[in-house]
């Protein structure tokens, strides 16, 4: 037997060139959206928490809000206190739950082979939101789930590929879901965290959910691509905890904060979209050919910036931030269900979805087909 010493300072190598699995296809049986029943418009939303920030500066936050192009967003909590639980019934798996239900009420069967979540807003850290999930679905089956935020539908999918493929399961429920409202606390507004006012006119609460199968009829996914460019860089958005040496909390209320380098952010994410159109190129999709361009929500104009930088007309870029703001790992299925159910995306028409996730920069996306 021969023994290797491997180098510990040397780069671990990617084994294949293309950040892309041209050949798949996955079925798409049914796709669902749930959202907290509180829905606030920005004007709402400063009402909300004027008790807690007094001189809080209106019409900053409005000109802000209107700049990320967002007029009304769904939370989970009534910002009643600094720090808050979900409302009833508002908590994470309680709305992945509903999200799932909604995708299986649109195929044949209310039965699944595996469960993949994605979220990075979690009931517990431990047991992971998808055993609470199970337990809301009275599922008893296998599960996994991936703690990430904007591209991990796109994970989702390459796993539920392999399970299809791998002859594991016929058919695999997908959801992603944020209640980001709960790690907020309204009286940062009051400080000089501006990473905090974007956050809070920005972020919404929901959950998407897709069934995927092994069915060859009806509206399916091609065409994945997947790809990292954050190697050694800041992350742009993070949830400081676990054992990363970074403080769990402000220290001063207990409340965790997501950090957000929105100038980072602003400068990067253009890049990384730019890096994922690439990717889908490379993919072989023919931008120009596709009816319809799904970016991440990350705001309502990304079309204007985006388009110009990839030969598409804004015109054809789709999605719902206006009504319900930046809901993280939700975006992409909570869009896509919204543009499928209201008939913005017709039967034989195809959406690129685009994804891009500012926290170590990954990027991420596929072709769906209607039907």
């Amino acid at each position: 037997m021969q023994v290797g010493y491997i180098d510990m300072n040397e780069p671990i190598t990617c084994e294949f060139e293309n950040t892309n699995w041209p050949n798949m296809r996955i079925g798409v049986e049914g796709l669902g959206l749930s959202l907290p029943r509180l829905k606030l418009t920005t004007p709402q939303l400063l009402d909300m928490v004027h008790p807690h920030v007094p001189k809080l500066r209106r019409q900053r936050c409005i000109a802000l809000a209107a700049r990320l192009g967002i007029r009304s967003r769904h939370i989970s909590r009534d910002l009643r206190k600094r720090t808050e639980a979900p409302l009833p019934g508002q908590a994470n798996h309680h709305l992945a739950a509903r999200a799932v239900r909604r995708a299986l009420d649109k195929t044949e069967s209310s039965s699944i082979g595996y469960l993949i979540s994605h979220t990075t807003t979690p009931h517990t850290l431990l047991p992971p939101n998808a055993a609470w999930l199970a337990d809301e679905l009275g599922y008893t089956g296998p599960f996994a789930e991936f703690r990430q935020a904007c591209t991990g539908f796109c994970n989702a999918v390459i796993m539920a590929h392999g399970i299809l493929n791998g002859g594991i399961a016929s058919r695999v429920a997908v959801v992603g879901s944020e209640i980001g409202s709960v790690f907020f606390d309204p009286a940062s507004l009051g400080t000089n965290k501006s990473d905090q006012l974007v956050n809070f006119v920005q972020m919404g609460d929901g959950a998407g959910a897709a069934i995927l199968s092994r069915k060859e009829t009806g509206a399916y996914i091609d065409r994945v691509f997947f790809g990292f460019s954050g190697l050694h860089q800041k992350p742009g958005l993070s949830l400081a905890a676990g054992g990363s040496g970074h403080p769990w909390s402000d220290g001063e209320n207990g409340q965790i904060d997501f950090i957000h380098d929105y100038e980072s952010i602003k400068t990067e994410g253009p890049a990384l979209f730019d890096r994922c159109a690439a990717a889908a190129r490379n993919a072989g999709i023919d931008i120009r050919a596709v009816d319809w361009i799904l970016p991440h929500q990350a705001n309502g104009i990304l079309g204007e910036f985006i388009g110009p930088r990839i030969g598409v007309d804004p015109s054809r870029f789709i999605g719902n931030f206006e009504t319900v703001g930046n809901l993280g790992s939700a975006s992409i299925w909570a869009a896509l269900t919204e543009a499928c159910e209201t008939g913005r995306v017709q039967p034989g028409q195809s959406v690129l979805i685009l994804g891009a996730e500012a926290t170590k920069y990954l990027y991420g996306g596929f072709v769906y087909h209607h039907a």
